[in-house]
């Protein structure tokens, strides 16, 4: 039987998947009775959304649900140079700024 490796970021995946899909089971449940919980219920749901909110910014601030090779290139700090190997369409016209494109590359101005 041969194995089959996963990247890190699919069980991270598996992982955020199944955390936010008890948080709609719970959500319903709660929707359906929400008149027999009253505010109490109210907060407690409210609490649970605020938590699970903090959490989603923080996956998405440490750049877990980031799989693109742009991204893995721009944390290890890989700068392309016009000519490499590396190098697409995509790399050579992206651009920051408005001012970035209003400015001679070659530092001269018209």
């Amino acid at each position: 039987v041969s194995r089959v490796l996963f990247s890190e970021n699919f069980y991270l995946v598996a992982i955020f998947f199944v955390v936010f899909d008890l948080e709609v089971l719970y959500l319903y449940a709660w929707s359906v009775s929400i008149r027999e919980a009253g505010w109490i219920g109210f907060w407690t749901a409210f609490t649970f959304i605020a938590v699970l909110l903090i959490g989603l910014v923080y996956e998405l601030s440490t750049g877990s649900l980031n799989w693109s090779p742009a991204d893995r290139r721009k944390r290890a700090g890989f700068v392309p140079h016009i000519g490499s190997a590396g190098m697409n369409i995509a790399d050579i016209t992206r651009f920051n700024n408005i001012e970035e494109l209003e400015t001679d590359p070659t530092g001269k101005v018209p």
